[in-house]
């Protein structure tokens, strides 16, 4: 539960920050929240409210818009307290057209953790249908020992509707729960905007103050990222009909190197080797895990288990997964994902060799959270007769979406499609679902007239290797899948194989 909030909280910042950097610019930050529930009168305690209010359907909702006009004034502010304006609806209260209201008030922490818990207080003034004044109290319980269910703490707000217009005073009407639904924390992200004019560097620094007043607190008290900071360099090619997938993890308390062998209408086979964490060597762009292997920018050599690995390979082009500003905004928090693309000149991996096989080199680092994050990857660096490259990523925030990111070279052009609220990356919801036997991943990359690929690539569900249970989810990869990008717009249809598929979900 901790990891998964932690990569809740991750994505929920990753969309925050990235929609604040195509805003208006200065020291202001604003945001829209809706929350709704049910309500029972009397002062109940909160669940038996609720719950009685369901059944009767006395429903109660905000829609709220939070200003912070200035974010060091705001983050300074000991109480931090932030503009709260909007409509109220509470039935039979202020009738089915709500009431309007002004003057409310939104504290975001408070400044303090007491006794490893953390609070959001709301105060909404308003006029009910009958004339008279009314407020509402809630306030969100965050209780940072170890964050258990962070995200239903975060989204649930347990409150007193008051009479009258003083804070903590007036006779209490009716008791509720309301809640942020899951699909509109998305939408509370999108709303994010920075107010005011200013220049770039006054764009930053406001996007920055932000992420660092959210995460800070939450940070402080429910994470130490040093308890799950992991850190990734991989290395993968294929000729179509074999190919290899070498990782080097480096996890808080210990080495792990991962080989994986693939051979067309054969079982992958997966080897492991652990090491010692103080085996970790990192210099001038070079990586060693001990005795075992090296891994610099242009060679890779060791061994996995007893499995000799010599890879002499050149890459040019690169790729950003995420916005280098995203990173520094969140404090790293959002990981960058960075990939290198070129050949393998001589390779040999146990008894295959591979020569001038298309390879790529991705090394990336999580905070937090990958126990619980779930993705999916499609990396095609060969098609036939074109120099056509395709990689994409995408990062499941629903039951039935991703956010996606790609990189295309195509015509001679690199075309770096990293800014996921842009939505050049789109995957098909069921992407890498097994069905009959078979897991298809498919997604559409567009940019205006330029580009405008429809892509399908897919493999045998035998022929990915299961490489690691991280949480609750799986790993399931290839570098034998089979590719076909349809171009929209030159009417032509690219066909490739020995493409590396990759997902990451919870078991079925």
């Amino acid at each position: 539960q901790t990891l998964k909030m932690a990569a809740m909280w991750q994505s929920l910042v990753f969309v925050a920050a990235l929609c604040a950097l195509s805003g208006a610019v200065d020291l202001g930050v604003s945001f829209n929240e809706t929350m709704a529930g049910f309500f029972t009168n009397g002062d109940l305690d909160f669940q038996s409210a609720y719950d009685q209010g369901k059944a009767a359907d006395r429903w109660i909702h905000f829609n709220g818009h939070v200003e912070m006009e200035h974010m060091r004034s705001f983050v300074a502010d000991r109480q931090h307290a932030a503009a709260l304006s909007g409509r109220i609806f509470v039935r039979g209260v202020t009738g089915i057209l709500g009431a309007k209201f002004e003057g409310g008030i939104l504290n975001l922490f408070n400044n303090t953790v007491v006794d490893h818990q953390m609070q959001m207080n709301y105060f909404i003034p308003f006029v009910g249908a009958d004339g008279q004044a009314y407020h509402l109290e809630g306030v969100k319980h965050i209780k940072g020992d170890n964050c258990s269910h962070f995200f239903y703490m975060a989204t649930t707000l347990f409150t007193h509707v008051r009479r009258g217009t003083v804070r903590g005073e007036g006779t209490i009407v009716s008791s509720a729960i309301l809640q942020i639904d899951p699909a509109k924390v998305l939408a509370l992200a999108g709303s994010i905007r920075v107010l005011g004019n200013g220049t770039d560097a006054d764009k930053l620094d406001a996007i920055s103050e932000f992420a660092t007043f959210l995460l800070k607190d939450v940070s402080a008290d429910c994470f130490n990222y040093s308890n799950w900071e992991t850190q990734f360099w991989y290395l993968w090619a294929s000729n179509g009909t074999a190919g290899f997938l070498l990782d080097l993890i480096a996890r808080p308390d210990t080495l792990e190197l991962r080989l994986e062998t693939y051979a067309a209408g054969q079982a992958p086979i997966v080897r492991k080797q652990y090491l010692s964490i103080e085996d970790l060597a990192t210099a001038n762009g070079t990586v060693t895990f001990g005795n075992a292997m090296t891994l610099s920018s242009t060679a890779c050599a060791g061994s996995v288990a007893g499995i000799p690995v010599s890879i002499n390979f050149a890459v040019s082009d690169r790729n950003d997964f995420v916005p280098p500003l995203l990173v520094l905004a969140t404090k790293g928090l959002v990981p960058q994902i960075e990939s290198h693309y070129g050949l393998a000149r001589s390779a040999r991996v146990g008894a295959s060799s591979f020569v001038n096989a298309p390879l790529a080199r991705t090394d990336y680092t999580f905070k937090a959270g990958l126990a619980a994050l779930e993705w999916v990857m499609v990396s095609a660096l060969s098609f036939t007769d074109s120099e056509l490259r395709i990689e994409a990523v995408g990062a499941k925030l629903t039951a039935n979406s991703y956010i996606g990111s790609s990189y295309v070279f195509f015509h001679g052009e690199a075309f770096h499609l990293n800014d996921p609220a842009l939505a050049h990356t789109v995957f098909a919801p069921d992407t890498g679902v097994i069905v009959n036997g078979t897991r298809t991943f498919a997604l559409r990359i567009t940019k205006h007239n330029v580009i405008d690929f429809s892509v399908v690539c897919a493999a045998p569900a035998d022929q990915f290797a299961f490489l690691e249970q991280e949480g609750k989810t799986l790993i399931h990869t290839t570098v034998l899948g089979r590719c076909t990008a349809s171009d929209a717009i030159s009417k032509t249809v690219l066909t490739g194989g020995g493409a590396l598929l990759e997902i990451k979900a919870k078991a079925a």
